[in-house]
């Protein structure tokens, strides 16, 4: 009987999801916040110059949302998505955000049908 390989997911730090009670997804040019036993939509943030399909960076820290695509960086309000600033990072690269962590590598984005999500592993 064949089976099919398992996904290859990093375990995200755990000090990158305070709060568990919401699971941020990046879906086209929307950061997008669900409630992870329902799936209810709790909050959707559209984000300023992208358009179309993305994959990009997230990362959880704290009370805020950290959004990286299309080489600007966003920073949205865990609370209720609102985008408390913007930075354009010129010249760096093809456009790509990554957001390294104090405990290593970057968070690892799992990436699926354009959608990015950054969730911590249930044992």
């Amino acid at each position: 009987m064949k089976t099919k390989p398992r996904p290859m997911v990093e375990r995200s730090p755990r000090h990158t999801l305070k709060h568990p009670e919401k699971l941020v997804v990046l879906v086209g040019h929307h950061v997008v916040a669900l409630e992870p036993r329902t799936g209810d939509e709790l909050w959707r943030s559209r984000l300023p110059g992208v358009f179309g399909q993305s994959i990009g960076t997230l990362l959880v820290q704290g009370d805020v949302v950290y959004a990286g695509l299309y080489g600007r960086l966003h920073c949205l309000s865990l609370e209720d998505g609102r985008i408390l600033w913007s930075a354009e990072l010129k010249g760096l690269g093809l456009g790509l955000v990554v957001i390294g962590t104090e405990n290593g590598p970057s968070s690892a984005p799992m990436a699926l049908q354009s959608v990015v999500a950054q969730a911590e592993l249930l044992d």
